[in-house]
């Protein structure tokens, strides 16, 4: 039976990751009620029949799908999701569900859902785009719901973080984008500007009936950004 509050997923893998222990410190502090979901509770499905959102931190997908390896860790630690976890998270998604994916997360959800969307940074040389931590100004668009509240000028934290561009048959959003020229630096050292000038740094895509918000930002980082 669905509950009249809406009830939050937060994944958590077993390969411990201190970006979900800030993402749960701040849902916490700020009232919200959440579930830790491993990956066996992915695995088990009907994830639509008892989460209304699904959060995944800033973790990699190889840890999202791999985690240990089996015979290093006690059985019931070792593994990821898997293939059968991908299937779950699209179903979800697919029937209504909204994924919500932090920073580097949001290429597991790129790869694996097939989202008409790309990391239009993600193939470059470090010698060519870095932007290990910094904070930037962001264009946002405060009339979406995701970005209510946000000026239209946002000072956010980045670091090693996708940005976007959209493909043929996108249906959604652009939260957030950098500006279309000059350099987005407000503090910290960002190098490359110029490969980001005018691509998003938050979409919201249309999956099925769900959809997905792939932030590329750090927005809860060390629980520190408000």
């Amino acid at each position: 039976t669905r509950v009249d509050r809406p009830s939050i997923g937060l994944y958590r893998p077993w390969r411990a990751s201190m970006d979900e222990g800030w993402t749960r410190w701040v849902l916490e502090m700020y009232g919200f009620e959440i579930k830790s979901l491993y990956n066996a509770d992915v695995r088990a499905g009907d994830l639509i029949d008892r989460y209304d959102v699904i959060i995944i931190a800033d973790i990699g997908a190889r840890t999202i799908l791999e985690g240990y390896e089996d015979g290093s860790v006690p059985a019931r630690y070792a593994g990821g999701i898997g293939p059968e976890g991908v299937r779950e998270i699209d179903a979800f998604v697919r029937a209504g569900g909204t994924l919500v994916t932090l920073n580097g997360s949001s290429h597991f959800a790129m790869d694996e859902l097939h989202l008409p969307v790309r990391d239009v940074t993600r193939d470059l040389a470090r010698s060519d785009y870095f932007a290990g931590g910094a904070i930037v100004e962001l264009h946002t668009d405060p009339s979406h719901p995701v970005m209510s509240g946000m000026p239209a000028r946002a000072k956010v934290m980045v670091g090693r973080s996708p940005v976007f561009t959209t493909e043929d048959g996108f249906a959604g959003h652009v939260l957030a984008k950098y500006p279309s020229e000059g350099s987005p630096l407000l503090s910290g050292y960002f190098l490359g500007e110029e490969h980001v000038q005018g691509y998003a740094a938050a979409v919201d895509v249309e999956h099925g009936d769900g959809r997905v918000v792939m932030l590329g930002l750090r927005t809860q980082w060390r629980g520190q950004p408000f």
